[in-house]
């Protein structure tokens, strides 16, 4: 069974899991042989692990994708992996999801941040418009998910299929989640 299947299964269960973060394939294999259903690949501990800096938006779409590709070579659980803002616009963010897709990712996770981005540890963050994150998110969709209040919403479908989780107004403060998109199985 292909990963993506298993994360929408267990997503379709709509029971809370843990997903510990990994910055490397070592630390995913560890998650793994620990007994997690899933990892999730961190940007922030990719910057902090490979480059050596803070997670301030250095890290590259391609050094997430290496790094990605190594995780899902040494793990079969599904990888969430963390596309910061998509590396650019809507464009870069078909791009990201197919290179992703490809290099093993199960689900990634988008922010709604302006660039430079910035941690979501640190204080200081700024949201980019609700129209232009719709916009990001639109392309090839197939699961997302945004937190609402104290649930979970999730839009499936082909192009265009960002169903607009997110309440307008509920990002004002730079608090606004990021949503997890699930590939195509």
């Amino acid at each position: 069974m292909r990963n993506t299947t298993k994360l929408k299964q267990v997503m379709a269960q709509r029971r809370a899991i843990a997903v510990p973060g990994a910055a490397n394939a070592l630390f995913a294999k560890v998650i793994e042989e620990v007994g997690f259903e899933a990892v999730y690949l961190t940007g922030a501990g990719v910057a902090n692990m490979y480059l050596g800096v803070p997670d301030i938006g250095l890290t590259t779409m391609t050094e997430m994708a290496n790094t990605l590709a190594a995780a899902a070579e040494t793990v079969s659980v599904p990888i969430i992996v963390d596309a910061d803002t998509g590396f650019g616009n809507a464009l870069n963010v078909i791009r990201c999801a197919k290179l992703f897709e490809r290099h093993g990712a199960a689900a990634m996770q988008l922010e709604d941040q302006v660039f430079p981005k910035k941690c979501g540890h640190f204080a200081g963050k700024q949201v980019i418009p609700e129209a232009e994150m719709n916009s990001r998110a639109a392309g090839r969709s197939a699961l997302m998910c945004g937190r609402i209040g104290d649930g979970m919403s999730t839009s499936g479908g082909s192009e265009g299929g960002w169903q607009d989780p997110i309440p307008a107004g509920h990002g004002q403060s730079g608090n606004r989640p990021g949503l997890i998109r699930v590939a195509r199985s």
